[in-house]
């Protein structure tokens, strides 16, 4: 009987102990099939798989979105920058600025000085028209707001303004303007070159802020932005 039904016969008829947990295991996984349990088990792992492609998607995009966002940013920066620039060569006084003569001054200088102003101030136009952000264009619209008032003293020096707001100089015009018109336009604090400048100032850091992830106040409720010598002039206009 030993022999019939000893552990040698039971293994032969059943399988050695890890073939019966082959067999308990193969159970189990019938049994969630036929429950449904498997099938909602693969349905939630593929949802994740899914859920996190998309979110990947998502987020690319939006990585792509803040790039192409933080590009104009950049360009309406650096383009206000150098407009600022340009407008302290004209505005600067005292001794060895560009209006400092005493018999007058260099129309060739003048004119080259202007001429760079005006390329900046276009070039500034043109990057802040690419961008969203409001503050950047409140920004913009205080300097565009400035040359349409002062629309027609510009044009008694040369200097015209389009109907897309951007600048164009006449050589000859500004050659034979006016001195003092000339000076009074874009010498010296107060001046509309120096309303520009304050503007270009505001684009600038309003653009820097927006790309330091910055808004208009602080965690304080400060400013940000210097709003002195004049600055806040420009929401007059």
């Amino acid at each position: 009987m030993r022999g019939v039904y000893g552990y040698s016969s039971f293994s032969s008829v059943f399988g050695s102990s890890s073939s019966l947990s082959s067999i308990y295991s193969n159970l189990a996984q019938y049994s969630s099939v036929r429950t449904g349990a498997y099938a909602k088990a693969t349905k939630a792992y593929y949802a994740k798989v899914v859920n996190s492609d998309a979110n990947k998607t998502q987020q690319t995009a939006k990585g792509r979105r803040k790039e192409a966002v933080d590009t104009v940013l950049s360009s309406a920066k650096s383009s206000a920058t150098k407009l600022s620039d340009s407008v302290g060569k004209l505005t600067a006084t005292g001794k060895g600025s560009l209006f400092s003569g005493k018999d007058g001054f260099d129309r060739d200088e003048a004119y080259k000085a202007v001429s760079e102003f005006v390329n900046n101030y276009n070039d500034t136009l043109s990057a802040v028209n690419g961008t969203d952000n409001v503050s950047v264009k409140n920004a913009a619209g205080s300097m565009t707001r400035m040359s349409g008032i002062m629309k027609n003293s510009l044009s008694k020096v040369g200097v015209n303004v389009g109907t897309d707001g951007k600048l164009t100089i006449d050589r000859e015009t500004f050659k034979n303007a006016d001195e003092s018109k000339i000076k009074s336009l874009f010498n010296g604090n107060g001046s509309y070159a120096s309303v520009v400048g304050n503007a270009a100032n505001r684009i600038a850091s309003q653009a820097g802020n927006s790309l330091a992830g910055n808004s208009l106040y602080g965690a304080t409720g400060s400013y940000y932005n210097n709003f002195t010598n004049g600055l806040l002039y420009n929401g007059y206009f």
